[in-house]
């Protein structure tokens, strides 16, 4: 019994710390999650704001060489020359208003290049998008790129500037437009078209890749490549490792990216997005959001462009998390093994002192059991030790035995104590409550103790009987002596009431017997006859109406107060 309750507590010790090992492992996960979650919407949240902010800056650019009056100038003329020799390409003049104005803004941008992150600058004729000139690429010119550039058609189409990305022939871009119009002396204002500066998301990722510590992948989706590139810039621009199931890989800071989209893990984390823990090793934190184009922003109704896929080495948070979490094992184990001790060795500790105790406790038990045996046995009343579920008689003492007048084997689990102690239907009185039959078959007064107690792993109940023959034998005397008084103060009363009439009728008839008295002398004295008889009628009326008890001093003694008892019945 010992041993299973320590088991059980050494049990409920284990699982305890099992437990809170878990707790904290999950609780510990639970943050490392969270944490996971706040990087990942830190950097989308850095991503839009920064692309916006270089998008922004790419407008600034193309405001300013928009605005500047020679630039509207040279591409007014050049413009007219298009429109003079058929459109497209043009001819001469178109060459030569085209070289001038390369000549203007070339040396400006050669040192932009340079010192800033934009790759491209590019005039464009309205009121479709005609490319007139690409400062970048000045051998390229005169492609019509109405189905593709968007941002450029807009600008055009509602005088006004846009930014974004939008992807174009051969790369996709981060570009501002800005309208182009020139103002004649007479005050007039023609729009001619469209001036586009613009970067590309390489640099732009290899920005935020330093900003953010962690390496960015553009990914296209192949139907948005598709539609806007042609085949042989699709087969230029990307290497068949670029090319996945349905993604372009478009630009990314880290060329490992394609071993990692094709383990699985990544793959799956662009198109489920949001952020997840990829073990290894190595391990990764990944993210991945989606993007949108120009034209796709303005047309809520279309599917994303693709999305951005970031990522970054966890190793170290991972093995920060799990040596957090093998520290707390290896806690618990010191601890358990520790409280294991300790409890050891206090239940060792309280085990033997408790064994003394008991074996304490048991002599005392002994001994008093023992020191109740004699007792029993010597005590001058009838004890008797009675099982409580069959009622039967258990145990008898001498003085039982004696009582009884039979032989303790045949009273011993055979005889119940209600055949033994009959209680008394019409007892009046506590000493004739219950009466002890005995062998032979005499009756005997008793009176009854009951004391409940837990003997040899039982209930019983110890009865003890004290033969009451002697109290009850002088309670009758002193019942008979009391009724004895009662008569003698009724017939002390009775006399002293009766005695004056009967005094009076013995001296009136005594005098009625001498001839010499008068008639007159003989009515007084029949008179006085007739008063002593109503006297005596008075008082037998008065007896028969007593019903209480009450005397009062006569001579040396006591008499019954006839005239007190009536009086006190009557105030009633």
């Amino acid at each position: 019994m010992k041993s299973k309750a320590l088991i059980t507590l050494s049990l409920i010790i284990v699982i305890s710390h099992v437990l809170f090992v878990l707790l904290n492992y999950m609780k510990a996960l639970e943050d490392f999650n969270k944490e996971l979650e706040d990087w990942a919407v830190t950097i989308e949240d850095n991503f839009i704001i920064c692309l916006d902010s270089r998008a922004t800056a790419m407008q600034k650019l193309a405001t300013f060489i928009a605005n500047d009056p020679k630039v509207q100038q040279q591409f007014k003329k050049g413009k007219l020359a298009v429109e003079s020799e058929g459109g497209g390409k043009g001819g001469e003049k178109s060459s030569a208003a085209r070289q001038k104005l390369f000549d203007l803004v070339h040396p400006s941008w050669d040192q932009v290049t340079e010192n800033y992150d934009v790759r491209q600058l590019h005039f464009h004729l309205g009121p479709g998008s005609r490319s007139f000139l690409r400062v970048h690429k000045p051998t390229a010119f005169g492609d019509n790129l109405g189905d593709i550039r968007y941002m450029v058609i807009a600008a055009n189409q509602n005088n006004r500037s846009y930014k974004g990305f939008e992807t174009g022939r051969h790369y996709t871009g981060i570009r501002g437009v800005v309208p182009v119009s020139f103002k004649d002396s007479q005050g007039r204002v023609e729009h001619l078209g469209a001036v586009e500066a613009g970067t590309s998301y390489k640099i732009f990722l290899n920005a935020m890749k330093k900003k953010m510590a962690a390496d960015f992948c553009l990914l296209l989706t192949k139907s948005h490549v598709d539609r806007t590139m042609t085949p042989a810039s699709i087969k230029a621009h990307f290497s068949p490792g670029a090319i996945l199931k349905d993604y372009y890989i478009e630009e990314t800071t880290d060329p490992r990216i394609s071993q990692y989209l094709e383990s699985g893990d990544f793959y799956d984390r662009v198109m489920k997005k949001g952020a997840a823990f990829i073990k290894g090793p190595p391990h990764f934190q990944v993210t991945a959001f989606p993007v949108r184009d120009f034209r796709s922003t303005m047309n809520p109704s279309l599917p994303d462009s693709g999305s951005i896929l970031v990522w970054k080495d966890a190793s170290g948070r991972w093995q920060s998390f799990m040596g957090n979490f093998y520290r707390n094992i290896i806690f618990a184990v010191l601890a358990l093994l520790t409280i294991g001790c300790i409890l050891i060795t206090v239940w060792n500790y309280s085990r033997k002192k408790l064994k003394r105790v008991i074996e304490t406790q048991a002599e005392e038990i002994k001994d008093n059991y023992e020191k109740f045996n004699l007792f029993v046995k010597a005590s001058p009343t009838a004890i008797l030790i009675v099982d409580d579920a069959t009622n039967k008689i258990l145990d008898i003492n001498p003085r039982a035995l004696r009582l009884m007048g039979g032989i303790k084997d045949d009273i011993i689990n055979r005889l119940g104590i209600d055949d033994i102690v009959i209680k008394e239907d019409n007892a009046t009185q506590e000493l004739d409550s219950f009466r002890f039959v005995t062998s032979s078959g005499q009756a005997v007064p008793v009176l009854k103790t009951e004391v409940p107690l837990r003997l040899d792993q039982k209930n019983v109940t110890v009865v003890s009987l004290r033969d009451v023959t002697k109290e009850k034998k002088a309670e009758m005397e002193k019942i008979k002596i009391e009724k004895l008084q009662g008569v003698i103060e009724m017939a002390g009363a009775v006399s002293h009431e009766l005695n004056q009439p009967m005094q009076v009728i013995y001296l009136a008839s005594d005098l009625l017997s001498q001839k010499m008295l008068d008639h007159s002398a003989k009515e007084r004295l029949a008179e006085e006859l007739l008063n002593a008889l109503e006297r005596m009628k008075s008082i037998t009326g008065k007896l028969m109406n007593i019903t209480t008890y009450k005397t009062k001093d006569y001579l040396s003694g006591k008499i019954i107060d006839i005239d007190g008892a009536i009086e006190k019945k009557e105030k009633k």
